[in-house]
């Protein structure tokens, strides 16, 4: 009894050591509460009373630099070339619980923007043999844009080192690479079905945006197949499952396949909506010309070079508002799945990324994920919704609208979110308010909306 009692708290000793060396510096481009918990009891009704650790805001942070996380200085090279030269909240504890712990798995949520790409690249990353010419690392994404996204960071932060990274979207992409980023599909018929690659020597698989795959129907299915093969197969490599919104279903769905094996870095909901985006709404007279109106006011302002992405929730909106726009001399560009060709798809980001395009009409495409830090504004044509099956009708989807904000205020920059909101749908800015904790504020005109954007573009 004294030894089990001496055990414990030897452990608890060790948490603390490590809670403290975390927060031994602050990273000022993240100001949130973050905590450690166990994902099976994430998954239990009481999720609530069984916080292990918490830290204040500004408590739980990262080390100063890459060396101290005692990360390959070649891939500090890369990192540093990219104008990475501090590790974000995220990244650190991220790092830190995967290298300290080789037999567990890790569920970690954060907050869109603040580095969720590098949290589980450079683990992945750090754990290749450049000598073994073998996959060793999957991340699953759940599109063609996150894909390339995806390479691209990897790629830049192996620069200096011999480690390739290999997309995967066509059959003619099906090469070896240390590093294959796929989609779950492709996963399944090249690594699953064919056995084109092998998996003995894999030492991380990564699914990036967890939660809207593990939600997807086809997605889901390959990830319940590659689990319970994973488990039979008592493989030693790390799962590592990131997004920034989780719900209890998610972490049920994971404590099916690894109970007692995944660890959780988890963010209050309060804190997940960004404090560097200011959230606006005007509304519109439940009418949607009033809304192209609003977007014709914004264009007629003629904010050069300043790229901002516009939402709809249909294809077809998407396609009928850029027309309209076009039609009357402005120059907007559309990006979406279904008929647009993936070649079209990939130019047209190209050229957003490159600031050869600055009005991009999307649907939720590029909700996810997409990063590209010089977006200062995001328009909502329309409030993202989901269809509620027991209440057989549509209701706001929460989660949805803090990704589509999300793509604005990156890493400590701020930006702005604009919802354009038909009257009858007003009860939908407080369901969000509510949601997040968080204030959207009315403003009358798309001129104010103008003279607040013109006075964030100041601050930089």
């Amino acid at each position: 009894m004294v030894e089990a009692e001496k055990e414990t708290k030897e452990v608890k000793t060790q948490e603390e050591e490590i809670l403290n060396k975390m927060a031994e510096t602050n990273i000022e481009q993240e100001n949130t509460k973050v905590i450690l918990e166990n994902a099976d009891e994430l998954a239990n009704e009481n999720e609530n009373k069984v916080k292990q650790e918490e830290k204040k805001e500004n408590e739980l942070l990262g080390d100063s630099t890459w060396e101290e996380l005692k990360i390959n200085e070649n891939l500090i090279k890369g990192l540093t070339e990219m104008n990475f030269i501090k590790p974000s909240k995220i990244q650190v504890v991220a790092y830190h619980l995967i290298s300290t712990n080789p037999d567990k798995h890790l569920m970690a949520q954060s907050q869109n923007g603040s580095g969720k790409t590098g949290a589980f690249s450079i683990p992945i990353l750090s754990k290749i043999d450049e000598t073994l010419d073998e996959v060793q690392g999957v991340v699953i994404c759940h599109n063609r844009e996150m894909i390339n996204q995806t390479a691209k960071v990897m790629r830049n932060i192996s620069k200096f080192t011999k480690i390739t990274v290999q997309e995967l979207q066509k059959d003619k992409d099906a090469k070896k690479g240390h590093v294959i980023i796929c989609t779950a599909a492709m996963f399944d018929k090249y690594f699953l079905s064919m056995k084109k690659f092998s998996l003995n020597h894999l030492k991380a698989f990564a699914v990036d945006e967890a939660d809207c795959q593990i939600q997807t129907d086809n997605s889901k299915v390959v990830l319940e197949k590659f689990f319970d093969f994973f488990n039979k197969s008592n493989n030693k490599a790390q799962i590592l499952l990131f997004s920034a919104t989780y719900e209890k279903i998610h972490y049920k769905f994971v404590q099916k396949f690894f109970k007692g094996k995944i660890l959780s870095i988890k963010v209050e909901k309060s804190d997940l909506t960004l404090k560097n985006v200011k959230q606006y709404y005007i509304l519109c007279n439940n009418s949607d010309r009033k809304k192209e109106t609003m977007i014709e006011e914004y264009l007629k302002a003629n904010i050069e070079n300043e790229r901002v992405i516009i939402f709809t929730n249909k294809k077809e909106n998407t396609v009928d508002l850029t027309q309209r726009l076009r039609t009357k001399g402005y120059k907007v560009f559309l990006l979406m799945g279904g008929d647009m060709s993936l070649e079209n798809r990939d130019e047209t980001v190209k050229n957003f990324n490159e600031g050869k395009i600055q009005i991009l009409i999307t649907t939720d495409l590029l909700s996810r994920g997409f990063d590209e830090r010089l977006v200062k504004l995001i328009i909502n044509y329309d409030i993202p919704v989901m269809y509620n099956q027991e209440e057989k009708g549509f209701k706001v989807s929460i989660d949805t609208y803090l990704h589509r904000i999300g793509r604005t205020g990156r890493f400590n920059s701020k930006g702005i979110g604009l919802n354009l909101v038909l009257d009858k749908y007003i009860s939908n800015i407080k369901t969000i308010e509510d949601a997040y904790q968080c204030k959207i504020e009315e403003i009358k005109s798309m001129d104010d909306l103008i003279a607040q954007f013109k006075n964030l573009l100041n601050e930089y």
